[in-house]
């Protein structure tokens, strides 16, 4: 990582604030409790974009929404919250299995990109 981006990465993680992290984490760990109870069946139906978090959480009005995606991020390394995505959205797996899965489909892309 350069020194730029590095900078540019320390930048946007220390204007994510604790509220925002709070309402991003009660968002998923919500969507988690209802797929748990059965009022959601699906990981894509618990998944939440980053624009409907932007939208609803950080007021991010930016192509791609970096500060939400910054704060997904800073949830997993400093709050250990195991969040996993793809085109429809991150959200908590209730099991394993979709984790593995995931790591199993970035192994083979990063196999396809060498």
């Amino acid at each position: 990582m350069t020194d730029t981006t590095h900078a540019s990465q320390q930048t946007r993680t220390a204007s994510i604030d604790g509220e925002t992290l709070d309402a991003i984490e009660a968002e998923l760990v919500e969507r988690y409790e209802h797929r748990m109870d059965g009022q959601i069946n699906t990981a894509a139906e618990q998944a939440v974009t980053s624009s409907e978090l932007a939208d609803e959480i950080t007021g991010e009005d930016a192509e791609a929404n970096p500060k939400t995606r910054e704060a997904l991020k800073v949830l997993m390394r400093e709050r250990d919250l195991p969040i996993v995505a793809n085109n429809h959205g991150s959200w908590i797996p209730v099991h394993e299995d979709p984790v593995e899965t995931k790591l199993e489909e970035l192994d083979a892309r990063i196999a396809g990109i060498e």
